[in-house]
Order: C-alpha cells, then sequence, then structure tokens
C-alpha cells in the first residue's frame, strides 16, 4: 500500500490473479513480452499458471537493457563507515535502473506510475529510449 497507494478497499469484489490467467493467456497469444525487471513478475504469473513456454517467444526487460546501456556508481568499500556504498565520485550515467529513475533520467512524464497500464506505457517508453540510445551509440561505433 505505501507503494502503489492500493488499499484492501480497492481490492473488494476484484478477480484473483488465478481467474484472469486464462484471458492473460489468450491476450498474450504468442507475442513477444515487454517488461521492466520482467522476471520478477513472470515469476508470479507463471506460479499463477501463465504458460510462457513457445519455443519461439521474445523477451525484452528494460531493466536489463538499462543495466547494458548506462552505468550506475561503482560500489566501493568505505573505510570510514565500514560498509559498501555507492562512489558518487566517479562518472555514471544514473543512480540505479528502477523505472521511476530511468523515466526521470529520459524526461518521461509519470502521470499514472504504479498502475498496470500507466507502468506498461512507461515501460515502453523507457523501452524505446533505450533502444534509441542503442542504436546511437552503435551508430557511432560504425562510423
Amino acid at each position: 500500500m505505501s507503494i502503489n497507494g492500493i488499499t484492501p478497499e480497492m481490492l473488494e469484489g476484484a478477480p484473483t490473479l488465478y481467474q484472469i490467467i486464462p484471458s492473460l493467456q489468450e491476450f498474450i497469444g504468442d507475442m513477444p513480452l515487454l517488461g521492466h525487471n520482467l522476471e520478477f513478475d513472470l515469476k508470479f504469473l507463471c506460479r499463477a499458471g501463465l504458460d510462457i513456454t513457445l519455443d519461439k517467444r521474445k523477451f525484452f526487460d528494460s531493466y536489463v537493457l538499462a543495466g547494458s546501456i548506462l552505468k550506475k556508481p561503482k560500489w566501493e568499500y568505505d573505510s570510514e563507515l565500514g560498509c559498501y556504498s555507492p562512489n558518487y565520485d566517479k562518472p555514471y550515467d544514473i543512480s540505479d535502473y528502477k523505472l521511476d529513475t530511468l523515466c526521470r533520467y529520459y524526461a518521461i512524464d509519470r502521470a499514472d506510475e504504479h498502475r498496470a497500464l500507466g507502468d506498461c506505457i512507461d515501460t515502453a517508453r523507457v523501452f524505446r529510449c533505450l533502444l534509441q540510445e542503442k542504436i546511437d551509440t552503435t551508430e557511432d561505433f560504425d562510423a
């Protein structure tokens, strides 16, 4: 509730995950799947009965793609603190790969964050930005 603002009252009368799996299965068919930290969501969906085992299904994860394109600060041992912490003194692109952080980095307004449709739209927008950045850096490398 503290993350997404969804209260128990909002869930009253809503179908369970197990009840919507058949319609979700039909909806996705054999289409590719895009998500942010996709493995996390797929664990819940597969436990509930979603079958994503098509041989040719493509998976795209904006979290993983961000990790291959953008640099986070390196974690180094801080003897004063007695623990590891991010070193913000060395060059980095972004502090973490959370969807909200990536949206801020790419100046994407989050009108409906932490809601299914809003997060899907934001993930697609971030994915498009990451793909463009990947294309741009590849073109620079090839030139």
